[in-house]
């Protein structure tokens, strides 16, 4: 889907992940992805690492975890929803599916043990990818999001929502 865009002076200063995900917040991609509509007003909770303590399911295994450090590279909230986001610099084939089910089990805890009030709790795997500048023509990116969420406290159970595709393009100047 082509998404034009005013570039910010920082858009392309790194690609860190903090960086993939502020240019899809900043462009309003995540807005668009996330709840359907560019002018939601989430809260955001940036990158943060805690940990995890608490027993999940890996097909007939019980794993009890103690102590397991994570990292949620950003949440958005919105009306008691919340949407955990792990970001990577490229396209890959797979993905560690822990790095959004630990952060998962983490929000479901709290939402079970009453200390948060939660609704749904989804995750979204964003991946960008620099498009190679041609001659005469501005580099862009383009991101691919997938969003997901778990049925129960069991890995496998993850479930893709919706998936989608974004190329960024810088607006013409007027």
């Amino acid at each position: 889907m082509p998404w034009e865009y005013v570039p910010g002076v920082l858009n392309d200063f790194d690609t860190s992940e903090a960086n993939i995900l502020s240019i899809a917040y900043n462009q309003s991609v995540l807005h668009d992805f996330v709840y359907g509509d560019r002018r939601a007003n989430p809260q955001v909770y940036l990158a943060r690492r805690t940990k995890f303590t608490g027993s999940y399911m890996i097909a007939e295994d019980t794993i009890d975890a103690t102590q397991v450090q994570m990292e949620m590279d950003l949440v958005l909230e919105l009306n008691g929803n919340v949407t955990v986001f792990e970001a990577k610099n490229g396209f890959h084939d797979d993905f560690a599916v822990y790095q959004l089910f630990h952060p998962y089990l983490y929000f479901d805890d709290h939402r079970r043990s009453g200390k948060l009030n939660l609704g749904d709790i989804q995750c979204c795997y964003l991946q960008r990818k620099k498009t190679r500048r041609r001659k005469n023509q501005q580099q862009s990116s383009v991101l691919r999001l997938h969003l997901y969420r778990f049925r129960d406290r069991e890995m496998a159970s993850i479930e893709l929502l919706r998936k989608r595709e974004y190329e960024l393009k810088m607006k013409d100047p007027l």
